[in-house]
């Protein structure tokens, strides 16, 4: 059997549920909410991976995060994004962050993916996907900006599995690896 994987970093609970009383107050606009559950950041998407595949990886990943610490991440603005002009998802974003841009340049080592050359990464996790074909016009959706301040400390990181259903996706957490 193939599962899809993917990398991520989980929210701890108290800004997860802070970011869905937030959106709450959003709920008539022509948003798909991402579910408080289901909010996290993706590191890297890896696709299908055969079940057979997957021990294999989980060693990669455990070599490849040896010595990787812990670190803080800091979030502070929501926002259409990728473009104010044409919102296509609503994001929380944070300033960039070289342990973000380290950690997941190992990742990149560890499973074989193209790291780009710079060495910082800018945090954004998806809130909501715009329903374009509802959306009268794009001052709806700018209402959402603003500052939303959180700090996420950082100690670990999950191996996800993700199944796509009616209702949305449903995340399973494969594996965990701890960050010292």
């Amino acid at each position: 059997m193939k599962r899809r994987l993917f990398i991520a970093i989980n929210l701890p609970g108290d800004i997860r549920r802070r970011l869905a009383k937030k959106t709450a107050g959003w709920h008539d606009l022509p948003i798909r909410w991402t579910s408080e559950n289901n909010l996290h950041l993706t590191l890297a998407f890896l696709g299908y991976v055969d079940d057979r595949e997957i021990p294999a990886l989980i060693g990669r990943l455990e070599e490849g995060l040896d010595q990787t610490g812990g670190f803080d991440l800091i979030f502070d603005e929501i926002t259409p994004a990728p473009d104010r002009n044409n919102p296509k998802m609503i994001w929380l974003v944070g300033p960039a962050s070289r342990e973000l841009g380290n950690l997941h340049e190992k990742l990149g080592k560890a499973v074989g993916f193209l790291v780009r050359d710079h060495k910082e990464f800018r945090p954004h996790i998806t809130l909501g996907k715009v329903k374009r074909k509802l959306l009268e016009s794009n001052d709806q959706i700018l209402e959402t900006a603003g500052k939303f301040s959180a700090t996420c400390p950082v100690y670990s990181i999950d191996l996800m599995s993700s199944e796509l259903s009616e209702t949305g996706s449903e995340y399973t957490i494969m594996e965990s690896f701890n960050l010292e």
